[in-house]
């Protein structure tokens, strides 16, 4: 928390996605569009310098960058899935207090259906089929997102919500899909974030941060490279 990473590309191409989808009217205001210039010619820095003065403090998108958002927008309305994210309320803020650690916790929902309790996350993904991203639900830990979100929406309102993944393709033809979080897949991300939440919580009132381990381990190299070496994992050394 110290130290943020700095945003990487395709966090920073995600989020103007998500702006323009769902708060359409907000993206003229966040985001502006390279011209094409050439910066080595007088007349093309000029053009650079103005846009730059133009649109300060702005976020900037090349013309590639917003291309690639437009079209995969595109493609999500022109899909049936398009009606989850209509009709309800984007970017929804919520805090709550968890009640065994005291500690205050926050979430902001992509897309809301309050009268449903539906729970809507968009994605941008290199492949939205169903094999592929269940490994990405759990490789980027989108299970506890998903379980964090709905426990903290339940302790708010009292309703338990559904929650659904919207992703769609970064590359054509940019297909869409909409998959709901089986309430297994649920109970693990609760499980998961429980305990990095109590760990979190023991930190702050010790003032402790450990690292890996606390005490000296052996450590040697992995099986393959002894394989790679010639040296038999039984082999014993006279």
């Amino acid at each position: 928390m110290d130290n943020p990473p700095e945003p990487t590309e395709a966090l920073r191409i995600g989020k103007a996605f998500h702006t323009l989808l769902l708060e359409p009217r907000k993206f003229n205001r966040q985001y502006a569009i390279m011209p094409i210039c050439d910066k080595r010619t007088k007349e093309g820095k000029l053009i650079y310098k103005t846009f730059l003065k133009n649109n300060d403090g702005k976020e900037i998108l090349t013309k590639t960058d917003y291309e690639q958002i437009d079209v995969m927008a595109d493609a999500i309305k022109k899909q049936i899935i398009y009606r989850y994210i209509q009709q309800g309320e984007a970017e929804v803020c919520i805090v709550w207090e968890d009640k065994k650690t005291g500690l205050l916790c926050k979430a902001r929902i992509d897309y809301v259906h309050r009268e449903h309790a539906i729970l809507i996350d968009l994605k941008s993904t290199t492949d939205a089929s169903k094999y592929e991203f269940s490994k990405a639900i759990y490789n980027y830990g989108y299970f506890e997102q998903a379980a964090w979100y709905c426990d903290g929406w339940e302790i708010l309102t009292g309703d338990e919500p559904c929650f659904v993944f919207l992703p769609v393709e970064k590359t054509p033809p940019y297909a869409v899909a909409a998959y709901e979080v089986p309430q297994m897949d649920i109970a693990a991300g609760r499980q998961s974030y429980r305990k990095a939440l109590d760990k979190y919580a023991e930190c702050l009132k010790k003032n402790y941060w450990p690292g890996y381990q606390e005490t000296v381990e052996i450590l040697g190299m992995p099986d393959w490279a002894l394989r790679k070496l010639g040296i038999g994992q039984y082999e014993v050394f006279e």
